[in-house]
């Protein structure tokens, strides 16, 4: 979802300037570019138009680029957003729409108008998911394929082990000032430890101060 204000603001010469329709392109970046040797790759995802005068929000599917995301984390390299008046106007270089708060912007209004990516999954932990910054989304994939990969169980009451803790910073109250990820995966552990635990295991700090 993009908002009118969010384009009017990467307006990227005065010929676009002085129009009120508008073409957004939303891509999805199957293949990054190596400097001298390849050119990324784009996959068109949606196209729409927006007049700027009658819309707040554009809003884009984006479902393909998310579907391939889940199946192929490591690959998730975010969305190109492109904002154009014809087939052969490019957009300026160094010119964008921002993900981010500039510093000297109020955060008020930046609420507003900041681009927002929704997924809706069904994973049976987290039914609705706001990503506000797609560039993330990759390092909390990467992290979580990391973080699936399962330990044999032994009984509840044996040996310590590791279990599933999500922080949703909405929920605390500090989604107010953090953007993005809107949580993390924080984990705790529960049950017994050995003691004195044994020079292979490697321990830490924090383990030791738990026992």
């Amino acid at each position: 979802q993009l908002t009118r204000d969010a384009i009017s603001e990467a307006m990227l010469n005065e010929r676009l300037a002085n129009r009120d329709t508008y073409q957004v392109l939303a891509y999805d970046i199957t293949r990054v570019g190596v400097r001298g040797k390849r050119s990324p790759s784009y996959l068109l995802l949606d196209n729409k138009s927006a007049h700027l005068n009658g819309t707040d929000t554009v809003h884009l599917d984006v479902r393909r680029a998310v579907e391939r995301w889940l199946a192929t984390p490591r690959k998730n390299h975010g969305l190109l957003i492109e904002v154009r008046t014809g087939p052969t106007l490019k957009p300026a270089p160094h010119h964008h729409v921002r993900l981010r708060r500039s510093v000297d912007e109020p955060h008020e209004s930046w609420q507003h108008k900041q681009p927002v990516l929704y997924a809706y999954t069904a994973d049976g932990k987290h039914k609705t998911r706001s990503i506000r910054d797609a560039a993330a989304s990759s390092t909390r994939s990467k992290r979580a394929g990391h973080h699936r990969r399962a330990h044999r169980r032994k009984n509840s009451d044996e040996i310590c082990r590791r279990h599933s803790l999500y922080v949703d910073f909405a929920d605390v109250g500090w989604s107010d000032w953090i953007v993005a990820p809107p949580g993390y995966d924080a984990f705790y552990c529960q049950g017994k430890c050995p003691f004195p635990l044994a020079e292979h295991m490697n321990s830490t700090n924090h383990a030791v101060v738990q026992t």
